[in-house]
């Protein structure tokens, strides 16, 4: 594993970009470089923190320079288990890009 730059992002209509400041390293990370698997570029450590550094258009409630924590989930937010906040159990594809 190496440690790269990433280029400046700019969020699109309704979304932020995050500056990220510590990030955890879970068991799924570690297992996949471990298989040699996982998508070409993509960037593991999906347990993070930081700040906002740039808001996309159509966002409200959120600021640059806000703390934010990150829930990598990401459920669907309409079905049952996103409405009980256990987004792990959401049926949706969630898969990052």
């Amino acid at each position: 594993m190496c440690v790269m730059q990433q280029p400046e992002q700019v969020p699109g209509a309704g979304e932020v970009v995050v500056t990220v400041h510590s990030c955890g390293i879970c068991g799924s990370d570690v297992h996949m470089a471990e298989a040699g698997v996982g998508r070409l570029g993509g960037i593991p450590g999906h347990e993070f923190a930081g700040t906002i550094s740039s808001v996309g258009p159509d966002v409200g409630g959120w600021r640059v320079g806000q703390p934010v924590a990150v829930n990598p989930l990401g459920g669907c937010g309409e079905c049952e288990f996103c409405a009980r906040d256990t987004l792990i159990l959401c049926r949706t594809d969630r898969t990052l890009d």
